[in-house]
């Protein structure tokens, strides 16, 4: 909550209060049914709140694209004798507000269309700073006293918020993280499945035609594949030259076929 103060101020005293719509009627049902619209803990804490404007730029918002917020209500409060807010205004507003230069609060909020043609609210929107208040007492501050307590709660909701902030950044750096290495892990296993095969083509292990076959195996499970593929390149091994030279040596024994005849053929034998 840096560079925030908080203040408890009057939002609206109950009663009848004309509007351009008609009379609007404020009483303990709109304090409930506000309440209810705004303040579940959840919103409270992870939610900045809503907007407390330098003047009403949200009534024609067109024109007004750059709209000043003062601060942030992050507590709608029922009273006996009305309804009150609870903002963090930044600080510059907060001693605006103090020193006169801003006196009151303009509520903008929806409203409920009664059957005697009067309009109750329901839902806060906004509020803005002014010194032409509709309802009487609008942003009056309450006491010190009830300051403090209610600070206390408001204390609660930025340290929440800001706990989370934390645990959410750390959450997607790790799943950042964890995304790129298991990109790299992907790549990896590819060439290396890909030598695999290639050794295994090249020894006469596996034939051609079965490549697309143990691609496919190694995409689905490489430790599977790679286990099948090494059983069958130690069952098909390649003899060593020394030993090709000793079977040259005993079939030109045999034969007598020259040298090169004879190396001829048992390469074409046994390196096929």
């Amino acid at each position: 909550m840096k560079n925030k103060k908080i203040l408890l101020q009057i939002l609206s005293p109950y009663g009848n209060w004309q509007h351009a719509k008609g009379m609007q009627i404020v009483d303990k049902i709109a304090a409930e049914k506000m309440t209810k619209s705004f303040s579940s803990f959840f919103k409270q804490a992870f939610s900045k709140g809503l907007p407390v404007y330098e003047g009403h730029p949200d009534d024609d918002p067109k024109n007004n694209k750059n709209p000043i917020i003062a601060g942030y209500i992050k507590k709608i409060i029922p009273l006996d004798d009305g309804i009150a807010i609870l903002t963090a205004y930044k600080k510059s507003f907060y001693e605006k507000i103090i020193d006169k230069t801003y006196k009151a609060l303009s509520p903008r909020w929806q409203m409920q269309a009664l059957e005697d043609g009067t309009y109750r609210p329901v839902k806060l929107i906004s509020a803005g700073l002014t010194n032409n208040p509709n309802i009487p007492e609008s942003g009056t501050i309450l006491s010190c006293k009830e300051i403090k307590k209610f600070s206390m709660h408001i204390n609660s909701i930025f340290s929440i918020k800001e706990n989370f902030s934390k645990l959410q950044y750390l959450t997607n750096l790790c799943l950042e993280k964890l995304s790129a290495l298991e990109k790299k892990s992907h790549e990896l296993l590819d060439i290396h499945s890909k030598k695999l095969i290639a050794n295994a083509l090249n020894d006469g292990s596996i034939s051609m035609d079965s490549c697309k076959s143990w691609n496919e195996k190694f995409s689905q499970n490489y430790s599977n594949a790679k286990k099948q593929l090494t059983k069958l390149s130690v069952t098909i091994q390649k003899p060593s030259t020394a030993l090709l030279i000793d079977l040259a040596k005993d079939k030109m024994q045999k034969t007598q076929l020259s040298w090169d005849e004879c190396w001829k053929e048992i390469k074409s034998e046994y390196l096929k």
